[in-house]
């Protein structure tokens, strides 16, 4: 498989990912750090973060095996987001700093799962 035939599967699965987790965040029960992490625990939102942040780890590989730097960094930040969702489970002086980056993490979750990660990569739903 071509690193392009490569690129094009994971931002199909991220588009799909990010889809289903815009969902997910949208829904939370955000009152306090504790309600927070145990909602995400129980509807399994830590799994699905693992497999984005997996998937979006080898998109940042085989973008720079491309030379595609630009578009690495925007995937990048996406991990970035998700690294600080994920420490809002058991850390609860994250959790401040979380509700601050909730927005913009919406936001691009909305973006991938409309358009993928990379425009013009991932397919319609």
């Amino acid at each position: 498989m071509s690193a392009e035939d490569k690129i094009a599967l994971l931002c199909d699965e991220l588009q799909v990912l990010a889809f289903n987790m815009a969902e997910e965040v949208d829904t939370l029960n955000f009152h306090s750090q504790r309600e927070a992490a145990a909602d995400m625990r129980r509807r399994g939102v830590f799994d699905s973060l693992d497999e984005m942040r997996d998937k979006i780890r080898r998109l940042e590989r085989e973008l720079r095996s491309c030379g595609r730097d630009a578009q690495a960094e925007d995937v990048v930040e996406m991990d970035a987001l998700l690294e600080v969702m994920h420490k809002c489970g058991g850390e609860p002086d994250n959790f401040r700093q979380f509700v601050s980056e909730l927005i913009p993490l919406i936001r691009m979750l909305d973006k991938w799962g409309e358009r993928g990660p990379i425009d013009g990569c991932g397919s319609p739903l």
